[in-house]
């Protein structure tokens, strides 16, 4: 029985006194007494690698262990029986269903029963009392000694008690958990050859807890040998109060065992050479005023953000390991605050350094637990229309389905027209499309498909929940059954033998494996709850908690990686260079927050109570300053040490008071701050192509091109290879390859039927009508009532109002019931399935209001004209009865050419010598107007072709253009929303009237005009056109009116930019050249801007900018035909 303490500040050579006092026991006696060496789980894979750095190779007498895998060999060894363990995800449901049970006899936690989540802290009170030694009947006692008045205490360690004292009771015989292990350990230590032959060593321990405490005595009393390391200086109390604590209960334990500990102290430090790095203890010390001069050991940064301060991080590895000739294994990162984890992911793989971390990886995104998931969110919400189709994709439903775009396209079809899954029984929901007969089949037997997997288990559910008694083993029997289907099993064990084939280090090998493990241990530990009755939605609610709570191991670590740890359970020693990110205000020191269920008040009542737990906050807060003590002194050789100067929030920050005490201390220390935008850094960047790759880009994008350039002749002088690597993408172009003649006639063919609005997108941007008419990549476009379906419904009732009725005759209220019936019939054909909510039936009400107010209008309009509707919603084309405008491209394309559209509308007029003017009405529900130097440039064409189409059904002698015009929809009372803010007149009013104005070009004619709106002849100015005739009789200036002849002009135009159009696409033009008017492009409503990646900061990116103003486009028409265009 001997205890030897060894006692010593870090880095004094207390770790190395043990090793090598194993190792020469190994050289002198291979096959001697056993050796055990206990550290912290984090540490024992680095101090296995040092075993055997050495002389040695191997040992068979020889093992690394933390407390509990100790355990496990011994009561193993002795073939003491083991229960299964139980996980802190079946603990928690543990202890929720306790909780669900003994609810009414819960005086202080009953409200919290209904939080799944208030369980787990709970379960974190437990895991104290377990760790401390402390029992059910403990906290009875203490019960009785408290006042029965002080309710707030009685009640909370009353109810503490009872789940506690259930827990024990639910868990005996049954399962062990945590600190039960080590329980049995403790009872069977005196019986274990193993132990009583050993020489134990105890290293990087702080200090223990009462069960620990109790082990090691127990260990000192029957081990050959037991000698523990601690970090302690005793000249140094407050830094080290931590390990000067636990030393005085080792001596503690020492006296009840009538051993005298052989004390050995460290004194000279071997770790590191650098006076800094050797002074750490005396710059944190306050009473100890220093200063020492800077021998590079210490670096100090600022960087803006988190995500920077990981960047920054990243290029000290690089540097070092490319200029200073480190490996990975040299270098330790340290952090603190959890919100720097994705950054570290996300950032040290695209950089491609290895890393390794304790931080587990969550199975709740796995394919196999999100299918489990979206079940149990499918029978709460049956047929709920996302978690069939999340379902669907894990491809755990329907395993066989070898067709992902199946699921796809039955996506799409469902959320095109709102097909929801409850809905699915309806076979006719699936015949209303433009689907091939075939497609519709196809679909129809996936919908079938789903439905035969998921309706049993629906129903099985519902037939569960209605009855009056359930058990937690039968819906665990439910669950086990609907993932252990025969196909869905075979699935299982294809993924794994996938992985097993594809896998690598980085690619975890065995995910789907620990996933069915976790799964199905998770539902054994369901089992423990079998004897409390709860309901199935209160089941399904900690199932769910359990799921998500789901972790992978860790991944084991390789021979050459950076190791990665939070600097509170900091598994790096001496590391070369180590990194500590994050040392802010408010981190070191921490600001804790006592919000645990067991507070700083708590743990006095029970210290006061004889009950010894964890230290309070208060206590902690002292060990602040060792916590960064002991991080910065794990490197041998340097230490970087950053801060962010803003959190997640965009708050403001500062650097810790531990910074602020290194810059006072260490002379010529200073902040560096890290910052890509300024020039003097960006040579000092680039360390490997990855990181050329990366600031590249942020330089280019940041500070332009010709930094850029200055950049490049930089790494072309001095990195060579990178440049080599990284010119390409810097001068890259982003531009589509144009069609070849033969290609665009393949797709495109050997005729061109077109709408006029097709010709407008091409003008507009090429890249757009090359994704859609090319590639036939047509955008998910749900049906609702959106802008463009709203479009579509004016259409349709102005068009059956118009057609179908006697509109100049009807009066208010027989307006109202025409366009309410219309607008029915309308939904009732396009959106019978989506026009169910409040929103909609608003909208609805909204758009109704419109249209009676501009049917009203157009009523108005009629009377006081003697031009009447002759054509409503004219189709023209091939195939129609109107024939569209034929051209012939005359290049070597020679494509014949057709037009197909549909015209709104066509008001005509028949003069006494039976000559008819025609007048065009385009309906439009936007604010776009008639504009010359959009018409020029072949932006705006649909009028022109319309008019030109009509003409083109007569004879020209008998008819002529008096004008072309837009009709604004919503030019009205755009406010409206109801019908009871309609205008109460019976006629609208002169003012009102202006703003149901046609806005478009209209021939000088004024005797013609007059015809067309009599408040010209009655008033000398137009009612709804903007016209206004002088006193000699001719138009005003002020209107926009034209001579005949440039009408027709605008037609040649027309006509010139459908050929040109027509030509550039089959030569094949696919530019990402957008169409930009002012501050509008046409890239804001574009559904392929991530296709084109348009960025015009790239070389061949540019916008088509309209060149001309409408008074240059007006003169340029007028001239049209005198000149050579």
């Amino acid at each position: 029985m001997l205890m030897k303490l060894y006692i010593g500040r870090s880095g004094t050579g207390k770790t190395k006194a043990i090793l090598d006092e194993i190792q020469q026991q190994e050289q002198i006696n291979p096959l001697g007494h056993p050796q055990i060496l206990i550290t912290p789980t984090q540490e024992t894979f680095q101090l296995e690698q040092q075993l055997t750095e050495e002389d040695i190779s191997g040992s068979v007498r020889t093992n690394v262990y933390h407390f509990g895998r100790l355990a496990y060999r011994v009561l193993s060894d002795l073939g003491v029986p083991l229960h299964d363990s139980l996980t802190d995800q079946g603990m928690t449901m543990l202890i929720q269903s306790i909780m669900t049970k003994h609810r009414h006899e819960l005086k202080f936690f009953n409200d919290h029963v209904k939080y799944v989540g208030f369980s787990e802290q709970i379960k974190e009170s437990i895991d104290e009392f377990n760790k401390y030694m402390v029992t059910p009947d403990d906290l009875y006692a203490m019960i009785e000694a408290l006042d029965e008045h002080d309710e707030y205490y009685y009640y909370k360690y009353h109810d503490l008690a009872l789940i506690y004292e259930q827990v024990e009771e639910a868990l005996k015989d049954q399962f062990l958990y945590k600190e039960d292990i080590l329980k049995q350990f403790a009872i069977h230590i005196e019986d274990s050859e193993y132990i009583r032959t050993s020489n134990i060593y105890i290293d990087s321990y702080h200090n223990f807890t009462d069960l620990e405490y109790y082990i090691i005595q127990l260990l000192i009393q029957h081990a050959q040998s037991v000698t523990i390391a601690l970090t302690l200086d005793f000249n140094d109390k407050p830094l080290f109060r931590k390990t000067n604590e636990t030393f005085n209960r080792l001596q503690h334990i020492g006296q009840t065992l009538q051993v005298d500990p052989l004390v050995t102290t460290f004194n000279k430090v071997y770790r590191h050479h650098q006076q800094t790095l050797n002074s750490i203890q005396h710059i944190l010390d306050p009473t100890d005023s220093i200063e020492i001069e800077n021998d590079g050991a210490i670096e100090v940064y600022s960087a803006s953000n988190y995500e920077d301060e990981v960047l920054l991080a990243i290029r000290h590895i690089e540097k070092m390991i490319t200029q200073y000739g480190y490996n990975y294994k040299d270098i330790g990162l340290l952090y603190r605050d959890s919100a720097y984890i994705p950054y570290i992911d996300r950032y040290f793989t695209k950089f491609e350094i290895p890393y390794a971390t304790d931080v587990k990886k969550t199975m709740k995104n796995h394919p196999l637990i999100t299918y489990v998931k979206k079940l149990i969110s499918i029978i709460q919400n049956p047929y709920q229309y996302d978690a069939v189709f999340d379902m669907l994709k894990t491809g755990y439903l329907l395993p066989k389905l070898n067709h992902k775009d199946s699921i796809y396209r039955f996506e799409q079809y469902c959320l095109i027209h709102h097909f929801t899954f409850n809905r699915w029984t309806t076979e006719a929901l699936f015949k209303h499309s433009n689907y091939t007969t075939e497609m519709l089949k196809h679909m129809n037997q996936l919908k079938n498909a789903i439905l035969y997997q998921i309706d049993p288990v629906i129903e099985q559910y519902r037939s569960m929940k209605t009855s009056n008694e359930i058990t937690i083993y039968k819906l665990v029997e439910w669950i086990y059954h609907s993932i252990n289907q025969e196909e869905v099993v075979e699935h299982i064990q294809q993924m794994i033998q996938l992985e097993q084939q594809a896998g690598d280090h980085f690619n975890r090998f065995d995910e789907t494996q620990q996933a069915y493990d976790g799964l199905i241990e998770l539902l054994d530990e369901l089992t423990l709850l079998d004897e409390h009755s709860m309901t199935v939605d209160t089941f399904l609610d900690i199932l769910l908690a359990g799921l998500n709570s789901l972790t992978f191991s860790d991944i084991p670590q390789t021979l050459d990686e950076v190791s990665i740890g939070t600097m509170d359970l900091a598994k790096i020693s001496n590391k070369p260079i180590v990194i500590l990110i994050g040392v802010n205000q408010n981190v070191l020191p921490s600001a804790t927050l006592d919000t645990a269920i067991i507070n700083t008040k708590d743990k006095e009542i029970l210290s006061n109570n004889d009950i010894n737990i964890s230290p309070s906050q208060s206590v902690l807060s002292l060990d602040e300053k060792f916590v960064f003590y002991y991080a910065m002194t794990r490197a041998t050789d340097k230490v970087f040490v950053s801060f962010a100067e803003g959190n997640q929030n965009n708050e403001s920050v500062g650097p810790s008071f531990y910074i602020q005490q290194l810059i006072q201390s260490i002379n010529g220390l200073k902040i560096q701050s890290f910052n890509i935008i300024k020039e003097k850094y960006l040579t000092e960047y680039i360390f490997t192509i990855a990181s050329a790759k990366h600031y590249l880009k942020d330089v280019i994008q940041i500070k332009g091109q010709q930094s850029s350039e200055q950049f490049l002749k930089y790494m072309s002088q001095q990195h060579k290879a990178l440049y080599d690597d990284v010119i390409n993408s810097f001068h890259y172009i982003n531009e589509a390859i144009p069609l070849s003649t033969e290609q665009a006639r393949a797709l495109y063919g050997e005729s061109f039927e077109a709408s006029v609005s097709r010709l407008e997108m091409f003008n507009g941007c090429q890249f757009k009508h090359y994704m859609q008419y090319a590639l036939k990549a047509y955008p998910v476009e749900p049906i609702q009532l959106d802008q463009k379906q709203t479009g579509l419904l004016y259409h349709y009732v102005m068009d059956k109002m118009l057609k179908e009725l006697p509109i100049e005759t009807l009066t208010k209220d027989e307006l109202k019931v025409n366009v309410r019936e219309y607008i029915s019939q309308f939904i009732e054909q396009n959106f019978r399935m989506i026009v169910q909510t409040s929103k909609d039936i608003h909208l609805i009400q909204r758009l109704e209001a419109l249209l009676i107010e501009n049917m009203k209008a157009i009523q108005v309009q009629l009377k006081q004209s003697n031009f009447k509707p002759s054509l409503f919603e004219a189709k023209f084309g091939v195939a129609e009865q109107l024939k569209g405008p034929s051209y012939t491209v005359e290049d070597q394309s020679n494509i014949n050419v057709t037009l197909k559209g549909q015209i709104d509308r066509v008001d005509m007029y028949q003069d006494d010598h039976d000559k008819l003017h025609s007048f065009v009405i385009d309906y439009k529900s936007s604010d776009q107007s008639l504009d010359y130097k959009k018409l020029f440039e072949g932006h705006q064409m649909q009028l022109t072709t319309y008019l030109k189409t009509v003409l083109s059904q007569h004879d020209d002698q008998t008819i002529v253009p008096i004008g072309l015009a837009y009709y604004h929809v919503n030019s009205g009372h755009k406010h409206i929303s109801t019908l009871n803010e309609l205008p109460k007149t019976n006629d609208l009013d002169k003012s009102h009237m202006k703003k149901f104005r046609f806005d478009g070009v209209f021939v000088s004619d004024a005797e013609i005009l007059k015809q067309l709106d009599a408040h010209l002849k009655d008033e000398q100015k137009g009612l709804f056109i903007a016209q206004s005739i002088k006193k000699d009789g001719t138009l005003s200036q002020q209107g926009r009116h034209v001579p005949l002849d440039f009408i027709y002009k605008m037609l040649e135009v027309n006509d010139y930019n459908i050929e040109q159009a027509v030509s550039n696409i089959y030569h094949g033009k696919t530019s990402i050249h957008p169409l930009k008017d002012g501050q509008r492009t046409v890239c804001s409503m574009c559904d392929f801007k991530e296709s084109c990646h348009i960025d015009i900061t790239l070389k061949g990116n540019r916008y088509n900018k309209i060149t001309h103003s409408n008074k240059t486009a007006k003169e340029k028409i007028e001239q049209w035909g005198e000149v050579d265009e």
